[in-house]
């Protein structure tokens, strides 16, 4: 029973060390960028990586890359956005995305870049599309941006769209 007393404050000291972000030369500070010429351990040098931006290692600091990817404070890798949501900066260029968010209703977002509206003989009836679905047919119509097909008025048909199911007007 002695001997196993050494090994668990051995153990807890080295879960310690790593959930409080301790730092050592054994272990590579990453999500941090640190000065060229510091050769400290510490973190007082090192910076979080700054948003738009991933740090691999110390050393290096990366832009984030392309509209279909984020880079939070802190980022070791990028994060690829989730399906239905668009990727946005803090007023920089599309390189060094920040965030994502979710799709609104009555838009549809694809590969990271900003929503667009839902197009004619379409609706878009929930946050989070990815595409747009298909009106219907011939007794609905869907105009741009529409969150629900709408019924034809008795005494009216439906026009437009290249089929019954994506009509966008409706007239007498």
């Amino acid at each position: 029973m002695v001997a196993t007393i050494p090994i668990v404050a051995a153990l807890f000291a080295l879960i310690s060390s790593k959930s409080h972000g301790l730092h050592n030369e054994a272990t590579p500070l990453r999500g941090y960028h640190c000065k060229e010429d510091t050769h400290s351990d510490a973190h007082e040098p090192c910076v979080l990586c700054p948003e738009g931006f991933y740090c691999p290692d110390k050393a290096t600091m990366n832009k984030c890359g392309s509209v279909d990817l984020y880079c939070p404070l802190g980022s070791v890798i990028p994060t690829p956005v989730s399906e239905g949501y668009f990727t946005i900066d803090e007023e920089g260029p599309q390189d060094t995305r920040v965030a994502q968010r979710k799709c609104k209703v009555g838009h549809f977002c694809t590969e990271g870049l900003e929503m667009k509206v839902c197009p004619k003989g379409h609706y878009c009836n929930a946050t989070g599309m990815s595409e747009p679905l298909v009106c219907g047919n011939s007794k609905v119509f869907c105009r741009e941006g529409s969150i629900e097909p709408q019924p034809v008025t008795e005494g009216f048909y439906s026009i437009g769209g290249s089929s019954n199911a994506t009509r966008a007007e409706e007239t007498i």
